[in-house]
C-alpha cells in the first residue's frame, strides 16, 4: 500500500477544506451560528480562509520552486488564463488602493493571484496521474453538505421553508460538486472508487435539491444529466450501474424517504416560482446600476467602491435594492463585479478569462472523451454561465478554476523524465 507523503496530504487537506467551506451552512444569525459545532463552521484569519492558509504553508515550505518553474517554463496548463487572472487581480486592486477599504481590497485582489497558484498545483498534481485532488475536493463538499443538512434540520424552527442554510453559495457548490462526481466517475477505473463517487453524488444531489437556489438547481440538474451520461457511456460497468440505481430506488421506497424528500422539493419549487418576478427585477436592476457606475467611472471604483457608488444611483433605479453593508456589497454577478471594480478593462478581462477557461475545458474533454466530452462541456458551460451571471465569486473562489485545472491535468500526463506529454 502506497502511503501519501505529508507534503501531498497537506495539499489535499487544503482542497478538502475549500470544498467544505463552500457547502457548510450560512447561519441565519450570529447567535444561531455560535451553536454550530466546529465541523459545521468556516474559519478565517485576517480575511485568509482556512484552505488558503493551509495551501500557503504547503506552497512556501514544499512547492514554491516547482510551481514557479511550471508557471514560467510550461504553457500546457493554460498560461493565457493564468496571466489574465493576474492582470485582473492587479487592475482591479489599483483603484481599490484609493477607496474606503484598501486593506480588505488588497486581500481580495491577492486572492485571485493565490487562486492562480492553487490552479497550477492542482494541474501539477493531476498531471502526475492522481485523481486525489478532485476526490479530496468532492469529499470536502460532502462533509460540508452533511453539516448543512444536519444543522438545517436541528434549527428548522428558524427556517420555515426547511431548505438548506445559505441558499446560493452552498447550492451552487453542491451543483458543481455533482458535475465533478460525473467527471471523476468517468476517469476512475476501479469499481470501488466509482461506487464511492456515486455515494458522494447522492449526498450532493440531496443537498442541492433542498438548497432553495435557482442557480444551484440549474447547475445541479446539469450535473445530474452529466452523471447519467457518464454512467450510460460506461458500458463495462452498465450492469453495476443498473443494480445501483434499482437498489437506491428500492431502499428509498421501502423506507418512505423518497416521497418525503420529493414533497419538500416540490414545496420549495412552488415557493420559488411565486418569487420569480421579484428576483428577476432585482437582478435586472443590478445590471442597470452597474452600467451607470461603469459610465461614470470607466476606470473602475475598486472592490469596495460598489457600495459607495450605488448609494446615489440605486434609489433612482426601479426594483433596485440599495446595499446596506459596505464590506459585503456587490452587484451579484461576477462580470458586473469586475466591470464595476476595474472599469471597462476589468469587465473585458473577466469575460476573456471566463471564455478561456471554458475553452480549456472544451478542448481537454474533446481529447479525453470525444462526443461524450462535448456533452459534458455543454452542460458545464450552461452551469457556469448561469453562475457567473448571478454570483460574484466565479474567480475569487476555485469553483471554476479547480475543475479546469483538473481536466487539463488529465490531458497532460508526465513521462518518465518528468516532461509533460500532451
Amino acid at each position: 500500500m502506497n502511503l501519501i507523503s505529508f507534503e501531498k496530504l497537506l495539499f489535499l487537506i487544503s482542497l478538502m477544506a475549500f470544498g467544505h467551506s463552500m457547502c457548510v451552512p450560512v447561519p441565519p444569525s450570529v447567535s444561531i451560528g455560535n451553536l454550530y459545532p466546529w465541523w459545521a463552521k468556516t474559519y478565517q484569519l485576517y480575511s485568509v480562509q482556512t484552505h488558503e492558509f493551509i495551501f500557503l504553508i504547503y506552497f512556501l515550505i514544499y512547492s514554491k520552486d516547482k510551481i514557479i518553474k511550471l508557471w514560467f517554463r510550461n504553457s500546457e496548463y493554460g498560461r493565457n488564463s493564468i496571466l489574465a487572472l493576474v492582470y485582473l487581480s492587479l487592475w482591479c486592486t489599483i483603484p481599490s488602493l484609493f477607496g474606503e477599504q484598501p486593506v480588505k481590497d488588497i486581500f481580495r485582489g491577492g486572492r485571485l493571484f493565490l487562486n492562480g497558484l492553487i490552479y497550477l498545483a492542482i494541474f501539477d498534481f493531476t498531471s502526475n496521474g492522481s485523481n486525489l485532488a478532485i476526490t479530496s475536493t468532492i469529499a470536502g463538499m460532502v462533509i460540508g453538505t452533511i453539516a448543512n443538512l444536519k444543522m438545517s434540520q436541528l434549527y428548522s424552527d428558524t427556517n420555515e421553508l426547511m431548505s438548506l442554510s445559505g441558499q446560493n453559495t452552498p447550492g451552487v457548490a453542491m451543483g458543481i460538486g455533482i458535475h465533478l462526481c460525473a467527471w471523476c466517475y468517468y476517469s476512475e477505473k476501479r469499481i470501488l472508487n466509482k461506487l464511492i463517487v456515486l455515494g458522494f453524488a447522492g449526498i450532493l444531489i440531496e443537498g442541492c435539491s433542498l438548497s432553495y437556489s435557482r442557480v444551484g438547481w440549474i447547475s445541479g440538474f446539469m450535473g445530474l444529466i452529466a452523471l447519467g451520461v457518464t454512467m450510460l457511456k460506461s458500458r463495462r460497468f452498465m450492469t453495476l450501474n443498473i443494480i445501483i440505481f434499482l437498489g437506491w430506488m428500492a431502499y428509498s421506497t421501502m423506507y418512505g424517504d423518497l416521497s418525503d424528500k420529493i414533497a419538500r422539493v416540490e414545496s420549495l419549487l412552488v415557493k420559488k416560482r411565486s418569487q420569480f418576478g421579484d428576483g428577476d427585477n432585482i437582478r435586472l436592476a443590478y445590471f442597470k446600476i452597474s452600467a451607470e457606475i461603469a459610465a461614470l467611472y470607466p476606470l473602475g471604483v475598486g472592490y469596495s467602491g460598489y457600495y459607495y457608488a450605488q448609494l446615489d444611483i440605486a434609489p433612482n433605479v426601479e426594483g433596485a435594492n440599495r446595499e446596506d453593508d459596505p464590506t459585503e456589497a456587490n452587484p451579484h454577478s461576477s462580470f458586473l463585479w469586475y466591470l464595476v471594480s476595474g472599469g471597462v478593462i476589468g469587465g473585458v478581462l473577466s469575460v476573456y478569462l471566463f471564455v478561456n477557461l471554458l475553452l480549456i475545458i472544451y478542448s481537454s474533454w474533446i481529447r479525453i472523451a470525444g462526443d461524450v466530452g462535448v456533452i459534458l462541456t455543454i452542460l458545464a458551460i450552461i452551469s457556469y454561465t448561469t453562475i457567473a451571471l448571478t454570483v460574484p465569486y466565479i474567480f475569487n473562489s476555485m469553483i471554476l478554476l479547480l475543475p479546469t485545472a483538473y481536466i487539463r491535468g488529465l490531458v497532460c500526463k508526465k513521462d518518465i523524465n518528468g516532461s509533460l506529454v500532451v
